[in-house]
């Protein structure tokens, strides 16, 4: 009877010294060190653009090298700085530039050897429907062959979204001209002419002509 509790206690001891090295071997070689990153976002409004760079060393022994199984990638993290890897909640903010929907970007630099640094850059487009407020991107640097953080730091850059779209506005001082303009046999064209609110959030007017 003795024997039972002593066997599941060695057994239990066994299963904590296997699994160790497998999640040691995840990162063997590999380290980061934050250096510094582009300034926040602000004064933005829908439809405008902008982008954020952050910078990291390696302070590993591995050189990461894009195309292969040490390429590093930013990934995207939930606002609790621990799950990684996962969909932005920000993601109508990606213009289609990002890695993919579950990273930022990956090193600029095609290979940094262990004392060099790299940028990891990568656009934001503000929605049509955003609104006011601040939003943050919340990242951190990753195996992007496996997915595993090399040095968990925090990583983020906030945009913020200081005023929305209005509504549209008439334009005004419209004025008309009538005339052959294409060359035709009789004055059936008319051009028009008007002043567009430089706050319409639009480009294009549709013209009715009864």
């Amino acid at each position: 009877m003795r024997l039972v509790p002593v066997a599941a206690f060695f057994l239990g001891v066994y299963v904590i010294l296997v699994g160790a090295p497998a999640l040691a071997a995840a990162t063997t070689g590999f380290d980061s060190l934050y250096q510094f990153e582009s300034a926040f976002l602000d004064n933005l409004k829908p439809g405008d653009s902008g982008t954020f760079s952050v910078f990291f060393a390696n302070t590993g022994t591995t050189t990461w090298t894009v195309g292969t199984l040490t390429q590093v990638n930013l990934a995207v993290c939930a606002a609790d700085k621990v799950s990684c890897g996962v969909a932005s909640p920000n993601a109508s903010w990606n213009p289609g530039s990002w890695l993919s929907t579950t990273a930022y970007a990956t090193q600029t630099k095609t290979a940094v050897a262990a004392g060099d640094f790299s940028a990891f850059t990568y656009t934001i487009r503000v929605p049509s429907n955003a609104a006011q407020g601040t939003y943050r991107f919340n990242g951190d640097l990753v195996i992007a062959a496996t997915g595993a953080r090399i040095h968990p730091e925090g990583y983020f850059q906030d945009a913020v979204v200081a005023s929305v779209a209005t509504g549209v506005t008439a334009p005004t001082d419209l004025q008309t001209q009538v005339g052959s303009f294409d060359g035709g046999p009789s004055n059936n064209d008319v051009h028009v002419f008007f002043t567009a609110p430089a706050s319409n959030p639009i480009l294009g007017y549709d013209i009715q002509r009864a």
